[in-house]
């Protein structure tokens, strides 16, 4: 039944409609609320739909349910912490949740979070705005 209810927002979301994805995945976690992946999407989808305090909220409980997240979750969530935490104009601790999934072993992603993580810098050209 949980992966019926994930596969159901995720198709949500591929097909534009975030609204309902959400909803869906609010369902997800009320239904199986000590699974982290649920927390995860949700606080993916809410981060995508620019709402940043529920977003981190959901990805810190994703994080806190389990213990050894595989490295593409915990990339991301670093990742979409720290972008949330830009976002809503908290700097230094947006590049420490930046910094974090930079360091994630086998993240496929840790270009992006470098690349976050210096957005701006004088001293990185690619980074510049």
């Amino acid at each position: 039944a949980l992966s019926a209810r994930l596969r159901d927002a995720l198709q949500a979301a591929a097909g534009g409609d975030a609204e309902a994805s959400i909803g869906l995945l609010r369902e997800t976690v009320h239904v199986a609320p000590d699974a982290a992946l649920p927390h995860f999407l949700l606080g993916r989808a809410l981060f995508l739909a620019g709402q940043d305090r529920p977003a981190l909220q959901e990805l810190s409980e994703a994080g806190r349910l389990v213990d050894d997240p595989p490295s593409w979750m915990e990339g991301w969530l670093e990742m979409y912490r720290g972008l949330a935490l830009r976002r809503l104009g908290d700097e230094d601790h947006a590049r420490d949740a930046l910094r974090r999934a930079s360091e994630v072993r086998r993240f496929r992603s840790v270009d992006g979070a470098l690349l976050e993580l210096n957005r701006g810098r004088k001293d990185n050209p690619r980074c510049a705005p």
